[in-house]
């Protein structure tokens, strides 16, 4: 039993070495990458700038340009500057403008449920209620969404992602699930026509939404976790 329970906390201490290892390759790997992937546009337009230049250098007449007694002008173009910054820190930028985008949207769709709220009689306030819930349900899944998404690649790697914030964004998308039924069935009671239309957009908006973020979910929950690997081996 001792020798069995030394082997794996050797285990344990290889693949967490690995585990950083790793890490540091996907943030450094991709930097050098990118800047010999710049470095090598640059040189290709200086090339194209020198090619230039040479044609330049032996224009052909232009009776145009000759008459009017004008030279004309070259363009130069200035070549691609390295792109900078860590991957990682890249990611979490394109990650950011994704959530706040979505956010934008699901705004933007609870604001015109309330003009269409405004207008549909005895069902209005139930409309209302509905894109106000929704409005402060996005407000904290976006919340939730930033905690998962900015989680330290290593403390991912050793424990798994941040299940208490997956947990709580995947409950809120449920009740928004049960919520949008309930707009749907609303809408059915809608008597004008542009008003049904409005809202079907707006439904649209929001479902799009939640799907987007339960898919990011999924793929949060797909990632490999050393204890999650060892808890999986000790329960065969």
């Amino acid at each position: 039993m001792k020798y069995k329970m030394l082997i794996i906390t050797l285990f344990i201490v290889s693949l967490i070495i690995l585990g950083n290892m790793y890490v540091q390759a996907q943030t450094g790997g991709g930097v050098q990458q990118q800047n010999q992937m710049a470095q090598q546009t640059q040189q290709q337009n200086q090339g194209e700038d020198t090619q230039i230049q040479n044609q330049t250098q032996q224009p052909e007449p232009d009776a145009i340009a000759i008459q009017a007694g004008q030279q004309q002008p070259t363009q130069k173009q200035e070549p691609v500057q390295p792109q900078t910054g860590t991957p990682g820190k890249n990611e979490e930028k394109i990650s950011k403008d994704i959530n706040e985008l979505r956010w934008s949207k699901v705004a933007k769709a609870v604001h015109e449920l309330l003009d269409v709220a405004d207008r549909v009689g005895e069902i209005g306030e139930q409309v209302r209620e509905i894109a106000q819930t929704q409005k402060q349900n996005q407000g904290v899944i976006e919340i939730g969404m930033e905690k998962i998404q900015k989680q330290n690649k290593v403390t991912t790697f050793l424990i798994g992602p941040n299940h208490g914030e997956i947990n709580k964004v995947s409950k809120l998308t449920i009740q928004n699930e049960e919520q949008i039924a309930e707009l749907k069935e609303l809408q059915a009671k809608m008597t004008d026509q542009a008003e049904i239309q409005k809202t079907a957009e707006q439904i649209q908006t929001l479902e799009k939404a939640n799907l987007e973020v339960k898919d990011t979910l999924e793929e949060a929950q797909k990632t490999f976790s050393l204890f999650g690997w060892l808890r999986k081996l000790f329960d065969k």
